[in-house]
């Protein structure tokens, strides 16, 4: 969506740490890197959902204006696989159910790929 004005941006990033207040973030690969107006963060938040540990990795670009206040932001990060870790160590039916669904769709997904790459991506 489009949010405008100091506000709106803060409520976002409120309702972005709502699932998991205990989140820690640390940066990693390129970390910050600044190029005029445009700053982009690579990071990886250790989270928590219904108490089960899991690792997101992401990347943000944040296009800034002349004022420095940030003009546009887009992150990206592969939920696919951030569900796949939690469906891992989700118990009882339900977590036999979601392991899966995402094991269907990871394999099917990692199909031709070198098989390391999909060992590091389905952990």
């Amino acid at each position: 969506g489009t949010f405008r004005g100091r506000d709106a941006i803060r409520k976002v990033f409120e309702w972005d740490a709502r699932p998991s207040p205990t989140a820690k973030v640390r940066s990693v690969g390129v970390g910050i890197v600044v190029s005029g107006r445009t700053v982009v963060s690579e990071r990886a938040i250790s989270l928590t959902y219904e108490g089960i540990p899991y690792e997101e990795e992401a990347l943000t670009v944040y296009e800034l204006d002349g004022d420095g206040a940030i003009r546009r932001m887009r992150s990206y990060y592969d939920k696919l696989a951030l569900e796949h870790q939690v469906a891992q160590r989700m118990p009882g039916v339900k977590g036999w159910l979601f392991k899966l669904l995402t094991g269907l769709l990871v394999s099917s997904g990692a199909k031709g790929l070198d098989a390391t790459t999909v060992k590091r991506a389905a952990h």
